[in-house]
């Protein structure tokens, strides 16, 4: 065997694969370590999250206010959305306007459901 850690073939002797074999297992058990630690530190929080909600009624109340918040974002974001799509159609967009507001008799116009999806194409960059 030759100390360069290659055999004469020129393939890795076996202490060499050995020694690359270790340390990668090592390698793997801090990493599975360190996971298993992130989530025991993740479960810590969220018990110590709610001995501290117990114990103050500041923050109680602050999380519920929080709660409400998104929830009420969760309602008025879409609606806000929607009437930012009729704001430009009605006034950037002359050319969807004749599509959703038709002046000719007979013609069916295009279900306003289309405005939203074509005003934040319009608004928003591509990629």
């Amino acid at each position: 065997m030759a100390q360069t850690g290659k055999t004469t073939s020129g393939q890795p002797d076996q202490a060499t694969l050995e020694a690359r074999y270790a340390a990668a297992s090592a390698r793997i058990r801090k990493l599975q370590r360190v996971e298993e630690g992130q989530a025991g530190a993740l479960m810590f929080a969220a018990m110590a999250y709610g001995d501290t909600l117990n114990g103050s009624s500041g923050l109680r109340t602050l999380s519920h206010l929080a709660k409400l918040l998104c929830i009420a974002a969760l309602f008025i974001v879409p609606n806000l959305l929607g009437v930012c799509a009729f704001v430009f159609v009605m006034t950037k967009a002359p050319d969807l306007q004749a599509h959703f507001f038709p002046e000719e008799a007979g013609v069916k116009a295009v279900d306003n459901v289309y405005a939203m999806p074509i005003f934040l194409g319009r608004i928003l960059p591509a990629g």
